[in-house]
């Protein structure tokens, strides 16, 4: 009952950030409307699940209603400001070129990566590939090792499946309605979502909501069909990674029914999981380990050559019932048992602000703005998960830097004279209204939900 009280209440709150901005992207409603579905799959699990305690339901609370504050600060403090947006000078055919090139390149180094792939999948489990695959992982992550100990090109070849996922987004942004392009578009759809696959783990299905996320932003209309598809690829790669990775009862499967109730209990294990998971971790003390909130900061701090401990990222596991056990314990691990209530305040209102300021930048027609913000998505859906946000800081600063790079490159190239130039495109909101925004051009917000582009030869 507590469960579902919160639900609602968040429902409530989701309503009324979507009222206030009138986009399903704003992040506010994005957060909101999350946890008020992961709140509400729990009442709906209470009989499986051990209870959520009213200190614990608060903690969310808290941390919803502060997100909420953060963005809407953030959005007011925007549109006060009347900020105009510096447009990108690029060469499209610059850009042509260079999207066509790196999905040649994918394609070409692919066999290498899953040569390294099997390689680690050996050392660690000479029988099993997709066991050995995801115990290397895991062993990387935490002793945080660098790969290149285990392979000659281990320390370059894990990042081509950031760069694919990069790439993949872009190629997307710009598919626009030329038949090429949109073929490119999901040929480094498919390359992206194969590179993933070879990791072993599930967040593969992240790019697919990302794709929407970069489809609604650019006014792109998504379809019931485009939903489903999306929604049969996330289920596909998720249930596929539980079967092979031996979770749950998908490995025992034998029919067809079998295998969908292996597949909604493993969901519904993800989905409430952790919450059950971070209320119990106080009450089984080897359990209790929380994650450090910088730790991505001293993976940095490593990289750029410093001796320090980096700590563990994956952490033991604490029963959520009488037969089930996870090792996730939601974002608010990183938070609440380190820095308290006060820390999830704070925290949680800064995040909504950094996100809403993304948003807004994403909104008035940055393309690097709206590639990192569709990653953001994936972070928030993340969140009742894992930290996704100040932990993953060294992830999204190689996204970043492809993504500004890809464009800074395609910028230089018309510097050198190149014809067809373009500038960034004005992606407006449902509400245009609600952000008094202008280009550097001084041409006004217009209607919303439209791609536009103006080009200058």
């Amino acid at each position: 009952m507590l469960s579902l009280t919160a639900a609602l209440f968040l429902g409530v709150v989701a309503f009324t950030n979507y009222r206030f901005c009138k986009s399903v992207l704003y992040p506010p409603f994005v957060f909101t409307a999350w946890w008020a579905f992961l709140l509400l799959a729990t009442a709906a699990s209470y009989n499986q699940f051990y209870p959520l305690s009213p200190d614990t339901v608060g903690i969310f609370l808290a941390g919803a209603v502060m997100f909420t504050v953060g963005g809407a600060v953030a959005a007011r403090a925007c549109t006060q400001m009347r900020t105009k947006v510096r447009s990108t000078q690029y060469s499209p055919r610059a850009l042509d070129v260079i999207l066509t090139l790196g999905l040649v390149a994918l394609a070409a180094l692919f066999p290498w990566y899953y040569r390294y792939a099997v390689e680690l999948a050996q050392q660690v489990s000479g029988g099993d590939f997709w066991l050995g695959r995801r115990l290397a992982e895991l062993q990387a992550a935490d002793e945080f090792v660098t790969l290149d100990t285990l392979t000659p090109v281990g320390s370059l070849l894990p990042n081509l499946v950031v760069a694919a996922a990069s790439l993949a987004l872009i190629a997307y942004l710009e598919a626009g309605e030329g038949r090429f392009a949109r073929f490119r578009a999901y040929a480094y759809i498919a390359v992206a979502t194969a590179y993933s696959v070879l990791t072993a783990a599930s967040g593969g299905l992240l790019l697919f909501v990302q794709v929407a996320a970069v489809a609604l932003m650019a006014g792109r209309r998504l379809t019931w069909r485009t939903l489903l598809v999306v929604t049969v690829a996330c289920g596909s790669i998720f249930s596929g990674n539980g079967i092979l990775l031996r979770k749950g009862e998908l490995f025992r499967a034998v029919s067809l029914a079998d295998t969908v109730r292996g597949a909604f209990e493993l969901i519904q294990l993800y989905l409430v999981g952790p919450l059950i998971a971070f209320d119990r971790s106080p009450l089984e003390s080897w359990g209790y380990r929380p994650w450090d909130m910088w730790r991505s900061f001293l993976v940095i701090a490593v990289k750029l050559g410093y001796r320090v401990d980096v700590p563990p990222l994956h952490l033991h596991y604490t029963s959520v019932s009488p037969t089930q056990v996870i090792n996730t314990y939601t974002m608010y691990y990183a938070y609440y048992p380190s820095y308290g209530l006060a820390g999830v305040i704070i925290i949680t209102l800064f995040l909504g602000a950094v996100l809403t300021g993304l948003y807004v930048r994403a909104a008035q027609g940055s393309r690097v703005a709206v590639i990192m913000n569709a990653f953001m998505v994936g972070g928030i859906l993340m969140s009742g998960f894992a930290e996704q946000f100040l932990m993953a800081t060294y992830h999204l600063l190689k996204i970043l830097i492809i993504v500004y790079a890809i464009y800074r490159i395609a910028g230089l190239w018309r510097g050198r004279g190149a014809t067809g130039s373009r500038r960034e495109p004005a992606f407006v909101m449902k509400d245009p209204a609600a952000w008094p925004v202008s280009t550097s051009a001084g041409t006004p917000a217009g209607t919303a939900g439209r791609y536009r582009s103006q080009v200058r030869g």
